[in-house]
């Protein structure tokens, strides 16, 4: 038997090859019945236990990967700005999810800083530690691989700090060539891969590149960000699809490894945070008055539970005070209708 890398691909071929049973079978091109594909017939070539590799780059990996261009081609006099080239490949890669080639084919004219709306002025968003613009970058149909089939072009945000400053900087330098390509060659010309240059850089970290188990390659940059926006609490998958382009929960499914320990840790934290909740609620009950909805209910434990975490007061204590701050905006908002 053919020794599967993933399951995912021995049903993706079982799907084309029962779609084309199930057309003849439509018109009467085969006996219906025919199909030997039919997920009854194949599933003893299915369940068995695969080892499915994970896909993930560690952050320790990437910073490696990054120093090791400099290890590389730092000093090389016959490729001069490879190493500034590679680590600005990689920073986009690892912030953006994008896949290689979409990145490839990204040329000056298709990226643009996000502006106020109608005016020229770029528009600063709220982040984590302070404000930063944001790159619309908008490559058409005929400029990729998939849009010539499909007829569908991707536009795609970057958000990440390290990701923008390189659109940036390419954008300044590419500034006056529309049509020059941002991660081709340091003169702006279109580039068809860099496979060779990045097996140099993983085999110089250790990784061995390919795409069998305990393999790695490029694209997996896309799966390493993927599951990293997975894991985190403060996205759902409609977001993360939303974000990356993917359209299929199939697919994001394809691309999403979390590892065991890290969903564990986040089950503990939703879990203690229950607990915790549960508890205040038990403390807190003697202030709960009887004509509050659960909306101000929760409020009110959220607004204890911070003031306790803040002043360092028994939780009880806590309470007391949000409720007499309570108490005095309500006699306040009397006496002005008053």
């Amino acid at each position: 038997m053919y020794a599967w890398k993933s399951q995912t691909t021995w049903n993706r071929y079982r799907e084309r090859a029962s779609a084309i049973f199930k057309y003849a079978e439509k018109h009467r091109l085969i006996p219906y019945g025919s199909n030997p594909f039919l997920v009854g017939r194949v599933r003893e070539f299915v369940e068995f236990e695969q080892e499915v590799p994970s896909r993930r780059i560690p952050p320790s990996k990437q910073r490696e990967l990054f120093a090791a261009c400099d290890a590389v081609w730092g000093d090389s006099k016959r490729f001069p700005h490879q190493a500034e080239i590679m680590r600005d490949r990689l920073q986009v890669l690892f912030g953006t999810s994008i896949r290689t080639g979409e990145m490839l084919a990204i040329q000056r004219e298709h990226c643009s800083i996000v502006t106020e709306e109608g005016v020229e002025t770029p528009k600063l968003f709220a982040v984590k530690g302070g404000a930063r613009v944001m790159v619309r970058v908008c490559v058409p149909p005929q400029a990729t691989k998939g849009g010539k089939r499909t007829g569908k072009g991707f536009t795609r945000y970057v958000v990440a700090a390290g990701a923008v400053e390189v659109f940036r900087r390419k954008m300044k330098q590419f500034e006056r060539r529309p049509k020059a390509f941002l991660f081709g060659t340091d003169k702006g010309a279109q580039v068809a891969s860099f496979k060779k240059a990045a097996i140099e850089l993983f085999e110089r970290v250790g990784l061995k590149f390919g795409r069998g188990r305990g393999e790695y390659r490029i694209h997996d940059a896309r799966h390493e960000t993927i599951s990293a926006l997975s894991q985190s609490p403060d996205f759902n998958d409609a977001q993360v699809k939303k974000f990356t382009g993917i359209k299929a929960d199939r697919t994001l499914a394809r691309y999403r490894h979390l590892e065991n320990m890290d969903v564990a840790v986040m089950a503990a934290n939703v879990l203690d945070d229950r607990s915790a909740a549960q508890e205040a609620e038990t403390v807190l009950a003697p202030f709960i008055q009887k004509g509050w909805s659960i909306e101000q209910r929760a409020k009110f434990v959220k607004a204890a539970r911070a003031m306790a975490e803040a002043t360092g007061k028994p939780l009880a204590e806590a309470a007391a005070i949000v409720l007499a701050e309570l108490d005095q905006s309500n006699g306040t908002k009397r006496r002005r209708r008053g």
